[in-house]
């Protein structure tokens, strides 16, 4: 069973707008600590690193 995923509103860099975004993952660049999320839009669905507390 999947669990539930948490998600929250982010401007996406792709779309140029206001998109749902739910985490994917983390990650280190410079020794500090970057939240992956994705764009929840499925014609884009780009993922990016944000420092920013996101979903």
């Amino acid at each position: 069973m999947r669990s539930a995923t948490v998600r929250t509103l982010m401007h996406c860099p792709a779309c140029r707008t206001t998109r749902m975004v739910h985490k994917v993952g983390t990650c280190t660049v410079n020794t500090r600590r970057h939240l992956l999320v994705q764009c929840a839009d499925k014609a884009c669905e780009l993922t990016w690193a944000t420092r920013g507390r996101a979903a």
